[in-house]
């Protein structure tokens, strides 16, 4: 009878991650170049989707303060014949559209309020309403400042993204290839961009409340004027609801969120 040979034991052997072995899922053969090209194409991709997003972030910056409007205030008016051929509130038609971009909003107020004191004329109040008003537009402007304090500060910090871009780019040129440092500044002043939209989307709320509560106001004392001389209600405001820039705003929370993940992601030495 043959004796069984005692085959010995081995012990796994689990390769240490280094220069030559930058991954445990490559043979040492071929981890040293196949996975040195993988993350340089992969670093490149990042750099380049950070510089695309923060030209997007730039854009969003300037296309939501000078180009979009940022409240849009809809009158409605009637005629008596209107309301004889359309009882209740079907009587009621588009008159004119008051909007205005974010950096002409005193322009835009100024077209608003005659309109407000026309239908507080028409209400006859003791008042209250128009000091209420007042009060409430005032709360208005403010608030329109704090937004207009936060934007040159969202718009800075892009510039200072893009020009920490180009100037990494530039010392690439050179053959300086640690970068490490402006992309940290680049991460550090978007994420200061994704803290001020946020701050400016809030604003923007307040601004969106505010209006509201004006526009309620007006309308509540013009009915209980129509009401009260049994009339059909002349003209009623309306402040149409947020779409393109609440939308462009969020957008560009996102963005910047997005560029800071990116940009964390290419600093990993991994």
């Amino acid at each position: 009878m043959g004796s069984f040979q005692e085959r010995p034991k081995s012990r796994l052997a689990i390769p240490r991650i280094t220069t030559d072995r930058m991954s445990r899922f490559l043979a040492p053969t071929i981890a040293g170049n196949l996975t040195q090209i993988t993350l340089c194409r992969h670093k490149a991709y990042l750099e380049q989707t950070v510089f695309f997003l923060n030209a997007i972030s730039l854009t969003i910056c300037l296309v939501g303060f000078l180009g979009i409007p940022m409240l849009r205030v809809q009158l409605y008016t009637a005629t008596k014949l209107e309301c004889l051929e359309g009882p209740g509130d079907d009587c009621l038609r588009l008159n004119l559209t008051v909007e205005w971009l974010a950096y002409s909003f005193h322009s835009g107020m100024e077209t608003l309020v005659p309109l407000l004191g026309s239908a507080l004329a028409y209400a006859k109040d003791n008042g209250t309403v128009d000091k209420s008003v007042d009060e409430s537009i005032g709360e208005i402007n403010e608030k329109w400042m704090d937004y207009q304090v936060a934007w040159p500060l969202d718009l800075a910090c892009c510039i200072g993204v893009i020009l920490l871009d180009f100037i990494r780019r530039a010392r690439r040129m050179d053959y300086h290839m640690h970068d490490a440092a402006p992309m940290f500044s680049m991460s550090l002043l978007q994420f200061t961009v994704a803290c001020l939209r946020a701050v400016e989307t809030f604003f923007y709320y307040n601004l969106l409340t505010g209006i509201s509560v004006v526009l309620s106001r007006v309308n509540k004392a013009v009915k209980r004027r129509a009401i009260e001389e049994k009339q059909h209600i002349p003209l009623t405001f309306c402040l149409e609801p947020p779409k393109i820039h609440f939308a462009v705003s969020m957008l560009g929370v996102f963005m910047s969120v997005l560029d800071v993940t990116l940009i964390l992601d290419y600093m990993d030495p991994v």
